[in-house]
């Protein structure tokens, strides 16, 4: 199965908010995938120190919000956003684990984080 995400504008995130960004996937043909079966999601953004920040459905991190519709959301907690990387536009990993088969998606240009002003 191939999937992709719909992902209208980059996700911006300042760093030492709180943020919760919706994903929906597709698949390439059109067909939104069926999350209802999935057993894990995983989500991986980059830190500042070279470390991956990792938000998993059953550690809470992530909620599906419509099964059937393809749509879940990534609660990022503020202490989370402060040791983001900034940068202009990165690559997020998500790997959705059904009971048969694991797909991981790599999104270019998915999230930009920056520093806050004041």
């Amino acid at each position: 199965m191939t999937i992709k995400v719909i992902n209208d504008v980059t996700i911006e995130i300042i760093k030492g908010e709180t943020k919760t960004p919706i994903v929906n996937f597709i698949k390439k043909s059109g067909e939104v995938v069926d999350l209802t079966s999935v057993t894990e999601i995983t989500v991986k953004f980059s830190n500042a120190d070279g470390t991956a920040l990792s938000k998993t459905k059953t550690g809470g991190g992530i909620n599906i919000t419509s099964a059937t519709g393809g749509k879940f959301e990534i609660n990022l907690l503020a202490a989370e956003t402060a040791l983001l990387e900034t940068v202009s536009y990165a690559t997020m990993e998500i790997e959705l684990t059904f009971p048969t088969l694991t797909n991981i998606v790599h999104i270019p240009k998915a999230y930009s984080v920056i520093e806050r002003e004041f």
